[in-house]
């Protein structure tokens, strides 16, 4: 098995925690014949590399840490998640890690 990728060919009841419910769902479809598009699964280890090589989950880290949410009123919940979205949206995937990604994408 890959570990950052895995196909849909590829997936086993093991692979639940590992590709998420969304995918799993998929998954269970196309195991029970229906059709779905063709897809490939990034898996949660490529998730965790992602946030451990950018840095980006010592970022969340701080701000989760900053308040209690059960302290927080709506505004500031909602400044925290845009805080992190904006992270994410500006933080680029490694070169390292995108390279291993695409490397074991399925070719066509």
């Amino acid at each position: 098995m890959k570990e950052l990728v895995i196909s849909m060919g590829d997936i086993t009841e093991k692979h639940r925690e590992l590709i998420g419910s969304k995918a799993f769902s998929l998954h269970v479809l196309h195991d029970e014949g229906l059709k779905v598009p063709p897809y490939t699964c990034i898996t949660t280890k490529a998730y965790d590399k992602y946030l451990k090589f950018s840095s980006l989950k010592g970022w969340i880290t701080l701000e989760l840490a900053r308040k209690d949410i059960k302290d927080m009123r709506w505004e500031e919940m909602w400044d925290l998640s845009m805080r992190i979205r904006n992270f994410f949206m500006n933080t680029p995937i490694p070169e390292t890690l995108e390279k291993e990604i695409r490397n074991n994408l399925d070719k066509p």
